[in-house]
Order: structure tokens, then sequence, then C-alpha cells
């Protein structure tokens, strides 16, 4: 009898032993993480998406939001883009240039999950270029790609203490000292179509009938035209004193208003002389 208890003993043991080295094994096959590597500017859970290399979850990360652009920075922008050049330095500051955002959205995400890998990051940011037969395309896997050189350049900062994408400090800054820099003619050329535009609405209100409909229509038609059109202090800052098509069109546009406010101007004058005259009706000049 003692010896079968002893047997069973053994068995028991045994097993258990089995079990415990089975734990060992699984939990050997997946990196450990450092204590330090706590996750940090988490968004939410990545639908049923788990990290590649680290069991865990994928998150989505916190971002920062790009940077807003005006229509004359898009366009100083893609000046800056032509004057890099075609050569292996110019390619080179041009996708540093616009891989700010990328460089951002993988700190970003490096932090949210520690332990991921690009393929992690490619399968959030741009679900086309993997397939979970394939892997990743081979956009991705092409030597010399971007990405994976930004992957490898990255850190793990949450988005609340990067370097922030848009200063509006220094945009602000920027915005003064370019209109601290404008005489008095580049304003009123800046200023031209809003000019215009003001003062066309103050010959509506002098209007007190429908017979310059027609006018008023291609008054407002000139107007958008022109306010569509460059001007040298616009680009100035940036592409230095040149002469565009744009400089001439803007100045026929700015001659046909002129005519067009005056001939406005005067049948305004003409219609209060006559009602004055004829119809005693001194409300009109008020």
């Amino acid at each position: 009898m003692a010896d079968d208890s002893d047997t069973d003993y053994e068995e028991e043991f045994f097993e258990c032993e089995e079990e415990q080295k089975s734990e060992e094994t699984k939990k050997a096959k997946a990196p450990v993480l450092p204590a330090w590597s706590q996750p940090e500017g988490r968004a939410g859970r990545v639908g049923e998406l788990r990290l590649l290399q680290v069991s865990d979850w994928l998150y989505r990360p916190e971002v920062q939001e790009p940077a807003p652009l005006t229509e004359d920075q898009l366009a100083e922008q893609a000046e800056v883009m032509m004057q890099l050049g075609s050569d292996q330095a110019g390619t080179e500051v041009r996708a540093k240039m616009q891989s700010a955002n990328l460089l951002s959205d993988m700190e970003s995400f490096k932090a949210a999950n520690p332990g991921s890998v690009l393929a992690d990051f490619v399968r959030w940011h741009s679900p086309r270029d993997w397939e979970e037969e394939k892997g990743l395309s081979n956009r991705m896997r092409s030597e010399g790609n971007i990405w994976a050189g930004l992957w490898e350049q990255a850190r793990a900062v949450p988005a609340r203490r990067q370097r922030r994408l848009f200063d509006d400090t220094r945009e602000a800054e920027k915005v003064v000292t370019f209109l601290t820099g404008l005489n008095p003619g580049d304003l009123a050329q800046m200023l031209l179509p809003t000019l215009l535009q003001a003062g066309h609405y103050r010959l509506l209100e002098a209007c007190h009938d429908d017979t310059m409909v027609e006018l008023h229509m291609e008054m407002v038609k000139h107007v958008v035209r022109l306010s569509k059109l460059q001007c040298l202090p616009e680009v100035r800052h940036y592409k230095g004193v040149v002469e565009n098509t744009d400089f001439d069109k803007r100045r026929q546009e700015a001659n046909k208003l002129s005519q067009m406010f005056w001939l406005a101007e005067m049948r305004i004058s003409q219609s209060l002389s006559l009602r004055k005259k004829f119809v005693y009706d001194l409300a009109v000049l008020s």
C-alpha cells in the first residue's frame, strides 16, 4: 500500500512539472519587455489586431494634428520643393520635409505599443501595404524605403511630449515679420480684392432700383477673378523680384473694375439727381 501511494504521488508531481515546463516554454517564446516599457498615449484598440512579436493588442495612438497650411504657404512649399532639384541631396531633404508627420505618428505608435515592429505600424497606418499571407508589400520591402529608415530613427515618445508640428508662436512671429516688411503700396496690392469688394458693397447700398443688375453681376465676377491672381508682394519673400503672367492679368482686371466702378457711380449719381429734381425724394440723399 505504501508503494502504491508513493507511485501516485510521483506521477502527480511529474505531471505538475510537465505543466510548469509547458507554461515556461510559452513564456519564453514571447519577448519579455523591460519593466520600464510602459505604454503611453493609447487612444483605443484597433479591432481584434494583435502585435506580431509581443503578446498584446494593437492600440491606436494619440497623434498630433497635421499643421494647417494657407494657400500662400502651400505655394511657398511647392516652390522650395522645386528648387531642391532632383539630385540625391535634394531628394533626401525633400523626403525629410515631407515625413515630419509620419515620424511623429511612428513615435506615438511606439509609445502606445511597446515591442512593436514596422509591420505593426503599417497594419494600422497603411493597411493596403500589408497582406496576412505575404506580409509587407513590395513597396515597404524595397531598398532605401523611407518608412524603414524613419522607423529606426523614431523613439517611443507620446504625442504630448513631442515637439509640436504646428508652433503657433513661431507662425505668429513669421506673420508679424512679414507684415512689418511691407510698404503701403504692397499692403494696398494685397488688400485690393477686399477693398474692391467693400466698395462694391457700398455701391449696392446706394442703389435704389434694379436697373444695374447685370453690371453688378459682372463686377462680382471680376472681383472673384482678381482675388485668385497673385501679386508681387505675395511671392517676393520666397521668389524674389520676378515677373509673372498673373501680375499683368491682375492689373488688367483692376483696370476693368475701375471703369465699372466709375460707370456705376455715374449712373447712381444721375439717378439721385433725377429723383431729387423731378420726384423731390430727398430721403435718397440721406
